[in-house]
């Protein structure tokens, strides 16, 4: 392989790299907050670089061109083979490996898991779906409803209505709490001083709802 054909190589192969990791990202495989813009960078970089390292040296081993369509088909099966099992495996066996050092050595174990991420995965697996229940830090109900999205760059909801007008913080409280902690949870949003409500359903409505006014 020509240097015409090295540097061709490296600059194609840096958007698969980008590829893999917004993939990652998005199976919550890889996880970075706002504020790890650098991290990001760095992350990406890389992928590119070790989807690079291995594709040249594969088509070195097989004496394939980088323009070739073997060439262009190698890179393509090796990049997806990299981002969905590959690196996968390597980083959930890397990351439970290190969480199960940290938990026998009593030390602590954080994760950038957003939380919404976390309420979205504990509803039910077919057919499921999220009441969400606002009030504000003085107990007012503002709003009630069926989560439908949950956007991170503008923070906010968008529900499915639920029929309710207006609840009585005492009585929805009371019957929240007798709710199983697997099926039910709240978050305090300090920013926005709201205490937001998250009940589980499965298929159908269960009778027991805790925003009903009996």
């Amino acid at each position: 392989m020509d240097e015409t054909e090295t540097v061709f190589a490296i600059i194609a192969l840096g958007l698969p790299g980008f590829f893999t990791y917004v993939v990652l990202v998005k199976r919550n495989i890889l996880i970075y907050t706002k504020d790890q813009t650098d991290e990001k960078v760095m992350l990406i970089g890389l992928l590119s670089l070790t989807n690079i390292a291995v594709i040249l040296l594969l088509l070195e081993s097989f004496k394939l061109e980088v323009m070739s369509i073997a060439g262009f088909l190698l890179i393509v099966f090796i990049t997806l083979l990299l981002t969905f099992w590959i690196y996968p495996f390597v980083i959930r066996n890397g990351r439970r490996m290190l969480e199960d050092h940290l938990e026998k050595n009593g030390e602590k174990s954080r994760s950038n898991i957003p939380f919404m991420d976390r309420i979205h995965d504990g509803k039910p697996a077919v057919g499921g779906y999220i009441q969400c229940v606002f009030f504000d830090f003085n107990h007012t109900f503002v709003e009630s409803g069926y989560l439908k999205y949950y956007s991170y760059s503008e923070n906010g909801f968008i529900l499915y209505p639920d029929g309710q007008s207006n609840l009585d913080y005492a009585k929805f409280k009371k019957r929240f709490e007798t709710l199983d902690p697997s099926e039910a949870s709240h978050m305090m949003d300090f920013d926005k001083e709201m205490i937001i409500y998250f009940i589980n359903y499965p298929n159908s409505k269960s009778d027991y709802d805790p925003t009903s006014h009996r």
